[in-house]
């Protein structure tokens, strides 16, 4: 038998179920999600650009080590700077375990902005949201089963799914 729970928004939700997210909770982590990704981009354009380009690719030692891999640097910087940020926007927003969501986003989607440097910076901004916003939504609708193993356990399979689809 399922007890009833009224939460804030006085919609009902079953307590016994194994997810108990709402589809206004989930279009606000998507929404947290599309700004995690923009911000993400334009850090990364922003890194790579003036600061990392600048300070250690612009001299006559061009062929150092750091240049080469400029883009995996700036992106990394920028990814983690705003996972961060992030985890405080999902815990101010009340998701239950914001930390593993970031986690799990931040690994599934590792270095992806790499991928969209080269391209149009519109449809590159407008891809990022959107995976991001997916990502986030995912995840965030993912661990609210309540066996902690399980959820980490399917959120590690779509991680490895992930990375191998961006890989191929």
């Amino acid at each position: 038998m399922a007890r009833m729970i009224v939460t804030e928004e006085n919609s009902t939700v079953a307590s016994s179920g194994v997810l108990l997210m709402t589809w206004r909770e989930l279009l606000r982590v998507a929404l947290i999600g599309a700004v995690v990704g923009l911000a993400t981009f334009a850090l990364t354009v922003v890194i790579d650009k003036y600061i990392i380009t600048t300070t250690f690719c612009s001299g006559q030692d061009s062929g150092v080590v750091s240049c080469d891999s400029k883009e995996y640097m700036a992106s990394a910087a920028a990814t983690i700077m705003v996972a961060i940020g992030a985890l405080f926007a999902l815990v101010q927003s009340r998701v239950y375990r914001p930390l593993l969501v970031v986690l799990l986003a931040v690994a599934g989607l590792w270095n992806i902005t790499i991928l969209a440097l080269n391209t149009n910076w519109i449809i590159s901004s407008i891809a990022m949201m959107a995976l991001f916003a997916i990502a986030y939504a995912t995840f965030s609708w993912l661990v609210q089963i309540r066996n902690f193993l399980v959820a980490l356990v399917l959120g590690i399979v779509i991680v490895v799914l992930m990375r191998l689809i961006i890989s191929a």
